[in-house]
């Protein structure tokens, strides 16, 4: 849309500016307009000006990579390291988005390759987050570390994980990231993918320990569990190192519990297929087939039935699963449809 420029009093006309603090030079340099960037100059524009996000113009010409205005702007007296309000420079605006000319340039002027924004993001980190592979490739060559963690423990690795970006995992893992390497609440790149689907067998492939927790308790095997991804799953009890099917997390909960909480049958099924134990009883006493009984799920609880699940044990609180079956909607027919004993033996 149109732009409205409010030119402020006692300033020159170059210097008018929109709702967001956008002054002619800060759209010029944007788009590569050389000439009108070499006329707002010539009539005065400040070359240091920022908009309220604090990007300037040689900010947004490290964004889309016109290294001739930006040559021209750092001959001016631009900053290369001068940041925005969340902290980036140019090199980060140039990282992110690919410009491997632009970042030379920069560098050339004084910039900090390995400067971290305000939340510590190195470049490393925002060539990861654009998925410029070439990038990545580059600045680990040049010495940057990929193991470096930003605020909340987050290192590159995490951020190709949490994106599902094989070929940087395949490329951050060979130049050395940690593939076990935890955030601030114990979460490994393998538990990312996991809760997202995203390339397990890359990390399973290097060996990322399957069984490792993050500060609730959970491993990657619970994440896939409640995300409900059956190849995740069985990636993860096939691997090298098998993630255990009966491991617990910090409310007591078995992967099982997690794919019935989440109303994922085909992963309970997997897992029960797998060892897990039907009646382990987790928060509050509650097996499996309690949390089914609650979530009136007929097919999860035919399969836990089928599997074994004990239909008298009891929760903390002395509730069977028929008990907490009828609970709200006494009235209901819970298990008209199930053909199963155990489940005839639950209907009335």
């Amino acid at each position: 849309g149109s732009q409205e420029w409010r030119p402020e009093a006692g300033k020159r006309p170059v210097e008018a500016r929109d709702k967001n603090g956008w002054t002619p030079l800060h759209v010029a340099s944007l788009h590569s307009y050389l000439p009108l960037v070499k006329f707002l100059i010539q009539r005065g524009a400040m070359i240091h000006t920022d908009n309220r996000a604090g990007y300037t113009p040689l900010h947004h010409a490290a964004w889309s990579g016109h290294t001739q205005v930006a040559d021209l702007l750092l001959a001016r007296g631009a900053l290369a390291m001068g940041t925005t309000q969340g902290g980036l420079t140019p090199f980060h605006c140039a990282a992110a988005n690919g410009h491997t000319l632009m970042m030379q340039l920069l560098l050339r002027h004084g910039a900090d390759p390995n400067a971290g924004d305000c939340n510590q993001w190195t470049s490393l980190h925002w060539a990861t987050a654009g998925r410029q592979l070439h990038i990545v490739n580059g600045l680990i060559s040049q010495g940057a570390n990929p193991n470096l963690q930003g605020n909340g423990g987050i290192a590159p690795l995490h951020i190709a994980a949490e994106m599902g970006r094989a070929g940087t995992i395949r490329l951050l893992l060979a130049k050395g990231a940690d593939v076990d390497l935890q955030d601030n609440h114990g979460r490994t790149a393998l538990s990312i993918a996991s809760r997202n689907s995203h390339h397990e067998v890359l990390l399973l492939q290097n060996q990322a320990d399957g069984n490792l927790a993050d500060s609730r308790g959970c491993t990657p095997l619970h994440k896939a569990a409640a995300a409900g991804s059956l190849p995740s799953v069985y990636l993860l009890l096939q691997g090298s190192s098998p993630a255990s099917v009966t491991r617990r997390d910090g409310l007591l909960l078995t992967p099982l519990h997690h794919a019935v909480l989440c109303g994922h049958a085909d992963v309970a099924g997997c897992l029960l297929a797998h060892g897990a134990d039907v009646n382990a009883a987790g928060w509050l006493g509650k097996t499996a087939l309690h949390l089914a009984a609650e979530m009136k799920s007929i097919p999860l609880m035919e399969l836990l039935i089928a599997n074994g699940a004990d239909l008298s044990q009891k929760t903390w609180w002395k509730e069977t699963a028929e008990d907490l079956a009828l609970v709200k909607k006494p009235e209901t027919r819970i298990f008209s449809s199930c053909a199963l004993p155990g489940c005839q033996q639950m209907c009335r």
